[in-house]
């Protein structure tokens, strides 16, 4: 019984020295998703319309330019970044690994950047700010 609990007590100790490793290696910040509209903000009628919420998480680290994805559901989710000048500087479709999370490095210069995430043909939108 005590190996069992100094076993439990050594993995929990570790998994917060980890945790606050993680937390010290940059500057995450979270994207926030809204539901983009059709043009013209008509919204066909519908029995059963899109949801405005969605599993996917996204965080932009500005220390190592990382774009990070975690979604449990694994869906279908492809992405589109554009500048301030509706330029598109990078886009991808996310291949989930086995922790449901996908990471893509980039090279984004300070600015407001907008995200669209199409997750099963529906599109999200986002901002990412990077700071000098």
């Amino acid at each position: 019984m005590k190996k069992t609990l100094l076993f439990f007590v050594a993995v929990f100790v570790s998994s917060l020295i980890t945790i606050e490793c993680r937390a010290d290696e940059g500057d995450n910040t979270q994207i926030s998703f809204r539901r983009s509209h059709p043009i013209g903000g008509a919204i066909p009628p519908s029995k059963a319309p899109g949801k405005n919420q969605i599993s996917l998480c996204a965080t932009y680290n500005s220390c190592n330019s990382e774009l990070c994805f975690y979604d449990e559901e694994d869906d279908a989710v492809s992405f589109f970044i554009y500048s301030s000048d509706s330029i598109c500087v990078s886009q991808g479709v996310c291949d989930f690994d086995e922790n449901h999370s996908y990471a893509t490095t980039l090279s984004l210069m300070p600015g407001s950047y907008t995200i669209v995430v199409f997750i099963n043909d529906l599109e999200y939108v986002g901002t990412i700010d990077v700071e000098d």
